[in-house]
């Protein structure tokens, strides 16, 4: 009996030295490709559609394809040395970006910067600020590119052209806003504004502001409005 117990700790414990070996074989795991993806604020971007392409076959289906966690980070898993790939990062509201590098360190992180839609909105506003305008309507095409709302997309270039003095450019791209179903009043009281201290028309003058007015009470509106009836139209 104790030989036969003796036997069977044996056994035991040379099946415990053979899982030990597969466990240890079976999480060996080779170098992975990190990367983080920022905004313009220094904020991580989460659920980006990170794809990899062998640069050779760029076209083709990607070879991996990851979503980028919480923290803006990524892991592209074992790339081979020496070998140059693409890689695509696309996320709704941003713009759609591409890199290509050659894969030479598993040390090697890849810090990518990317500009939401919004952002590109707030950077073209701080330019018609500073009277840049047309740095602010690069701005607002990379905008549209990124799939910002094409509202104050087209809201903003009215202000452009309205301050390069282009009143009837600036009346016809917000009249157009009107056209496919905007319904905010401030849209209305520019269209006022132009038509009747720029383009000097008071029919139509007085058609917005009664809009506007029907949108929000505004004693200041209600007053230039009875002027108007009062004057007469041009």
């Amino acid at each position: 009996m104790k030989i036969h117990a003796e036997k069977t700790l044996l056994m035991i414990s040379l099946c415990l030295l053979a899982l030990a070996g597969c466990k240890s074989a079976s999480t060996f795991q080779p170098e992975s490709f990190h990367g983080m993806v920022y905004n313009l604020n220094n904020e991580p971007v989460n659920g980006l559609t990170v794809s990899l392409f062998s640069f050779k076959d760029a076209e083709s289906v990607p070879e991996f394809k990851v979503l980028t966690d919480i923290h803006g980070h990524f892991n592209l898993g074992a790339l081979k040395t020496g070998t140059t790939y693409k890689v695509d990062f696309e996320k709704k509201g941003y713009e759609k970006k591409s890199t290509i590098f050659t894969y030479s360190d598993p040390g090697e992180i890849l810090y990518v910067k990317i500009c939401s839609g919004e952002q590109y909105i707030q950077l073209a506003e701080a330019q018609i600020k500073s009277g840049n305008y047309s740095e602010a309507q690069k701005l607002l095409q990379n905008a549209e590119n990124a799939g910002a709302n094409l509202t104050v997309i087209n809201y903003l270039l009215a202000v452009i052209n309205y301050k390069q003095k282009n009143y009837e450019i600036a009346a016809a791209i917000l009249e157009k806003l009107i056209e496919d179903g905007s319904q905010e009043a401030h849209i209305n009281l520019f269209l006022a504004d132009i038509y009747q201290y720029n383009i000097k028309n008071m029919e139509k003058a007085k058609y917005h502001l009664q809009h506007y007015a029907h949108a929000t009470y505004d004693p200041v509106n209600e007053q230039r409005m009875n002027e108007l009836i009062v004057n007469g139209t041009e």
